[in-house]
């Protein structure tokens, strides 16, 4: 009876890969052992969603995005190992970002080749390739063997993967990847589209804006996806990471920690959040001081908690990063344990237009637009401020016009609109929407395209538009002019603003999109310190809000009285739009 005979009955196809890997791969230990190879937590989970596809129908598509030395590799290595040597004709690929990477790779799927108790015929075995197939080429003719590869090489080398039909693709590292989109795309273009081919990509984070980044969103949101598949594991889901405390005390705080209280709350909220015990947080304060230079920022970058810690970026944040998360963390869960318990939402989620430029209209959906945390209230004052859109794209991505709706009172945030529409027609939303919320006062800014809105909002007669006191003097006459001009003198002002309102608790922020925006909002170290969105990321909903906080605090809102909001003092326009208001509530 053959090798490949003799393999094919000790390790049959129907064997579920986790049973195979116990019994015949071998792995290095972090100590320099070597141990049979038994999935991680980590590794039955991918295990289990890769099942799931398969099951399904489904070709496998994955981007993972993880903290460091989780064994991700390990488990892909032995997956295609395991492939290639129980299927035929088997072609598969694991491209790492540089040649000591590839090597490494290369260095453990060989042990484990090395050191299987039974192996099937192999044909050859170079520094990058192993090829299971009859080496006796006369009696392959009648007995080829398994006619299968395992290849491991380096991204961006020439023709790699390009003569292939493949169908298992492991990319490794791709945030590392040099022209990650050019390289991607030529080896996608070997794998087939159908059932039974497995695409993995697997990275810890590399800033924000590169290939994978923008991936990773795309994978996250359920109109892009397609069949991608996101999973995110963070340093406390591996039971490795973990550490004794010495006689019952943990590790002094990091010195490079200046907001001790905001680090001892993240401690409190990973504890919430995540179950993590002294042991799991006494070793992550072990390895910010002894493995991340007493950084906690490069901690996260490298062992990140959720996602949005992976990501951070190069520049110095310009907002105090634990307290964006905290809240962020707090009313994502809570719309979770909203989910859950099957309870009213948080907010409500639609599209707002405007029809025959008279009317609102509404229309819930839950990739809307608008994202609306309250009503208006009856003699309540209301902010609205608006970054209109320059018709700029940033990577792929065109920007929005967006607006906020404040309470004057609490600084609460109650509405939020990020769409795409002229000028005009954006001038006519926030005309309406400005009669929603009692007349409230309307700061567009005036910036290129800001013009058209202002000077709209003035053609309708708004009776409410923010006027700013203009740098030119006629005479001794300050000139006054429509709308927020944001320029070198005025961003620093609505960007401390907004620092301010964060740090001293002034602001009530409901919405998500605009804390993640905040927390990518950065001083460039390429533009000499500029506060803006990290490169690839938009910054407009900050801006909005930053002129927002300068107003309220500020500006001089003129409150309106009670006699002003009576409906029946209203102009026959107004009445009309409360009328509608009063049918959106109900």
């Amino acid at each position: 009876m053959s090798e490949a005979v003799q393999f094919q009955q000790v390790n049959p196809v129907e064997q579920s890969y986790p049973e195979f890997a116990s019994t015949w791969l071998n792995i290095k230990t972090k100590a320099g052992g070597v141990t049979k190879f038994h999935l991680n937590v980590i590794q039955l989970e991918i295990d289990r969603v890769i099942e799931e596809q398969i099951a399904a129908g489904r070709p496998v598509r994955l981007i993972i995005l993880k903290a460091r030395q989780e064994g991700v590799s390990t488990y892909s290595l032995g997956r295609m190992y395991h492939y290639t040597t129980t299927h035929e004709n088997v072609d598969a690929l694991m491209a790492a970002h540089d040649e000591e990477s590839s090597e490494d790779l290369f260095e453990r799927l060989r042990l484990m080749y090395d050191l299987a108790d039974e192996r099937p015929m192999t044909r050859y075995s170079s520094k990058q390739v192993l090829h299971f197939a009859n080496p006796n080429r006369k009696k392959a003719r009648f007995e080829p063997g398994l006619q299968s590869t395992c290849r491991v090489g380096t991204a961006g080398r020439k023709n790699l993967g390009r003569s292939k039909t493949l169908r298992y693709l492991h990319l490794s590292e791709v945030a590392f990847w040099d022209k990650a989109d050019t390289v991607l795309l030529g080896l996608e273009q070997a794998l087939p589209k159908g059932p039974g081919t497995i695409e993995i990509i697997e990275s810890t984070a590399n800033g924000v804006g590169g290939e994978f980044h923008k991936r990773w969103l795309r994978a996250c949101d359920p109109n892009q996806r397609g069949d991608w598949i996101p999973l995110f594991f963070g340093w406390w889901q591996f039971p490795e990471y973990e550490m004794e405390l010495v006689d019952g005390e943990m590790f002094p705080i990091p010195s490079s920690v200046e907001d001790v209280e905001a680090f001892l709350n993240e401690e409190r909220q990973l504890r919430k959040a995540h179950g993590c015990t002294d042991r799991q947080l006494n070793w992550r304060r072990w390895t910010i001081v002894n493995d991340c230079g007493n950084s906690v920022e490069k901690f996260r970058q490298e062992y990140p908690a959720n996602p949005d810690e992976a990501f951070l970026t190069s520049g110095r944040p310009v907002f105090n990063q634990q307290r964006v998360l905290a809240r962020k963390n707090k009313l994502e869960a809570t719309d979770a344990l909203i989910r859950q318990n099957g309870g009213k939402p948080r907010y409500l989620r639609g599209f707002i237009r405007t029809v025959d430029g008279r009317r609102l209209k509404w229309k819930p959906s839950v990739d809307g637009n608008c994202r609306v945390y309250e009503w208006p209230r009856p003699h309540r004052e209301y902010l609205i401020t608006a970054d209109v859109a320059e018709g700029l794209a940033i990577g792929d991505d065109p920007d929005e016009s967006v607006a906020h709706v404040f309470d004057v009172l609490t600084w609460k945030q109650l509405f939020v609109v990020q769409c795409r529409m002229t000028p005009a027609e954006f001038a006519r939303l926030l005309r309406l929407l400005g009669y929603y919320y009692n007349t409230a006062l309307i700061a567009a800014e005036v910036n290129n395209h800001g013009h058209t809105v202002n000077n709209k909002l003035e053609e309708l007669r708004y009776p409410r538009i923010y006027m700013r006191q203009d740098t030119e003097k006629l005479g001794n006459q300050t000139i006054t002019k429509y709308g927020w001009r944001t320029d070198v003198k005025t961003r620093p002002q609505l960007v401390d603003s907004f620092i301010e309102a964060v740090d001293g608790n002034l602001v009530e922020l409901n919405d998500v999109p605009t804390l993640e925006q905040m927390f990518r909002f950065i001083h460039n170290p390429k533009k000499g310190g500029r506060p803006e969105g990290a490169e690839g990321c938009h910054d407009d909903l900050v801006i909005a809000g930053g002129i927002a906080m300068w107003v309220l605090r500020y500006g001089h809102v003129r409150k309106q009285t009670a006699r002003q909001l009576k409906v029946k003092e209203l102009p026959a326009e107004q009445a009309m739009v409360a009328k509608e208001l009063d049918k959106l509530k109900a």
